[in-house]
């Protein structure tokens, strides 16, 4: 019995010593008589008397009584064997194990019941169990059983998400534009260049830095020929060839100088134009063929900019020579209509303008459009509010309904500012020193 468990041998052995004494005490003449008959039987003997003589003798009959013993004794020791169970490696798995601290019940006690006891003494069968049952892995040394009551895994109930608060709940997207501002010079600017590359003043540094049409890959352009760290600066527009035109400001004299941004000459400074900007802010220039021409705040004519006017500045590239603007913007205001005039080497479109026009002040901005249309910023004096004109190619002439998508009310956020409009039609504003890019029904209200 290697390797079985002390307990159970010892269940197996008393239950073997009980079963040979309750067997023969339990056989008689009768018994003996009745299991000889069945093996004559089957032996093809029909001598009955002999077989009473054979039985008469001691010897054989002690024989099969110790037969008939053997084969119960051996029944009990087959269910046992059963019941226990060897892992692989050795250790034994015992079913149903017998409480050690339990009274042992022995042959004596089963064969010969209490007296006093009216109930028969019986002994349980032990329940057996088969290879096919499952049975526990073996414990090992680094992962020992875990005497821990197991439960069940619950999924924690879900979080709902906080509205974001600060730049996250801003619209639109963020860029890779840096937002500065320093005391007394200002705080970013930003132009777009007919080839779609953003430029950026940088208060308080002698640079420009150009982006990519995206917001992204900033390169820094530094700048002789003009302090702009000294000055407040800002740009006032990009012409062809990519010239910037950077107004610089001290006090009350504001310059206007063109810095070459791409090649060789890049931060080269090749037009300069002294004390051409009004320094109080109340002038818009605006883009034509040859230069900026300027408008004023207040009267001027029914078209803008005049076209008698003179630029204050003219158009050159980046080695400083003359050079033209291809496409160009003019409105007309009046009792001859209101319209937006682009005008392209493909000819002219016709956008109407709102009745909110025939109070505007100075020139709006305006930006044509990749697809043709065009977008236009201006101001109401006679209700104090910007209204953003969002104009697709098919727009034209005819003048669209009050509720159409093209009048929107500028800004619906009052922590966000518009730093421009680009030629794609969406526009880029500052939120919390962040540039964001953001289409013009995120940061307008439609209609009036």
């Amino acid at each position: 019995m290697n390797g079985i468990d002390p307990v159970a041998e010892r269940a197996l052995r008393e239950a073997g010593a009980a079963a040979r004494d309750e067997t023969l005490a339990s056989v008689s003449s009768d018994t003996v008589d009745d299991a000889l008959s069945s093996v004559l039987d089957r032996a093809g003997r029909t001598d009955v008397d002999e077989a009473r003589t054979e039985r008469t003798d001691p010897s054989r009959r002690r024989a099969i009584v110790m037969l008939t013993s053997a084969a119960a004794m051996l029944a009990v020791l087959v269910a046992g064997l059963v019941v226990v169970l060897r892992e692989p490696d050795g250790a034994t798995v015992v079913t149903d194990r017998p409480d050690p601290t339990a009274p042992v019940t022995t042959a004596t006690d089963a064969a010969d019941p209490d007296p006093a006891d009216p109930s028969p003494t019986t002994i349980e069968p032990a329940p057996t169990t088969t290879l096919l049952d499952p049975v526990a892995p073996e414990p090992t040394a680094t992962s020992p059983p875990s005497t821990e009551p197991v439960t069940e895994a619950t999924q924690p109930p879900p979080v709902e998400p906080e509205p974001p608060t600060g730049p996250e709940a801003a619209p639109g997207i963020e860029t890779a534009i840096a937002y500065e501002c320093a005391d007394d010079l200002g705080c970013t600017s930003l132009g777009q260049a007919p080839s779609g590359a953003l430029l950026a003043t940088v208060p308080g540094r002698d640079e420009l830095v150009r982006y990519t049409s995206d917001g992204t890959d900033p390169i820094s352009i530094p700048v002789d020929g003009v302090d702009l760290a000294a000055t407040e600066t800002r740009v006032l527009a990009v012409g062809p060839d990519d010239t910037a035109y950077v107004v610089t400001q001290v006090g009350e004299r504001a310059d206007l100088v063109a810095i070459a941004t791409q090649g060789s000459e890049a931060g080269s400074v090749v037009g300069t134009w002294p004390e051409a900007i009004d320094p109080s802010g109340d002038t818009d220039y605006v883009p034509t063929t040859f230069g900026l021409v300027p408008v004023g705040c207040c009267g001027g004519s029914a078209t803008r900019p005049d076209p008698t006017e003179l630029p204050v500045a003219t158009w050159v590239d980046r080695a400083g020579d003359d050079i033209r603007l291809d496409t160009t913007a003019t409105i007309t205001v009046g009792e001859s209509g209101n319209e937006l005039v682009v005008a392209n080497p493909d000819g002219e479109r016709r956008f109407a303008l709102p009745v909110v026009a025939q109070w505007m002040r100075g020139m709006p901005a305006v930006t044509p459009l990749d697809d043709g249309g065009a977008t236009a910023v201006l101001w109401d004096a006679l209700t104090s509010t910007s209204w953003v004109l969002t104009y697709g190619p098919d727009d034209l002439a005819e003048l669209p309904r009050l509720d159409a998508g093209y009048l929107h009310a500028l800004p619906r956020a009052g922590s966000s500012q518009l730093l421009l409009v680009e030629q794609g039609g969406t526009l880029l504003v500052e939120t919390d020193r962040t540039v964001r890019r953001v289409a013009v029904g995120d940061v307008a209200d439609r209609g009036w």
